[in-house]
């Protein structure tokens, strides 16, 4: 059985914040940007910065594929509508 590897895509580092805690970059991914935060002490707890991309990107290619969803979707006509009614 195979198994599948999670795999991050490539993302542009778009900008950085820091401050006392940790460092924020922001990426963008297909045309959408998402934040990582790198935690900058041993107090401070976060997520790992793999698994926040891999989270990232996964709901960044899910609202891809909803918004195509939607296009593909055929507009009604008011004439198909009122021939039900005949």
């Amino acid at each position: 059985m195979a198994r599948e590897r999670d795999t991050i895509m490539v993302a542009k580092k778009l900008f950085t914040i820091r401050d006392k805690y940790s460092t924020t970059i922001t990426y963008e991914y297909r045309g959408h940007e998402y934040d990582v935060e790198y935690s900058n002490c041993w107090t401070y707890c976060v997520t790992p910065a793999k698994v926040q991309h891999q989270d990232e990107q996964r709901r960044i290619d899910r609202l891809i594929e909803q918004e195509a969803q939607v296009k593909e979707v055929k507009p009604f006509d008011l004439d198909e509508i009122f021939s039900f009614f005949e």
